[in-house]
């Protein structure tokens, strides 16, 4: 059961979410935490632009895993990984 892969379409994108807002009215922004390592920062700060093109908006919060936070108010969470050792197939 794959999901058949598409070329990127802003066109269809903008589409989709226009679709997404009628069904969620009240979503208009969205809650993207991450952790607060500059790649992380960076990556969600590409991600936030590339959805800022089709009219998402979102807002980035960093947080720091050692202190509480309910990260359930948040719609998104942006878990990087590192690999340290090499990895053999």
């Amino acid at each position: 059961d794959e999901v058949a892969r598409r070329p990127y379409d802003p066109a269809l994108a903008r589409t989709l979410l226009r679709a997404a807002l009628k069904r969620f009215p009240a979503v208009t922004r969205l809650r993207l935490i991450h952790g607060g390592s500059e790649s992380e920062r960076i990556a969600c700060e590409e991600i936030a632009r590339q959805l800022a093109r089709v009219g998402l908006d979102i807002d980035l919060v960093p947080f720091d895993p050692k202190v509480p936070m309910d990260i359930r108010t948040a719609h998104l969470k942006y878990a990087g990984r590192t690999i340290v050792d090499p990895v053999y197939d």
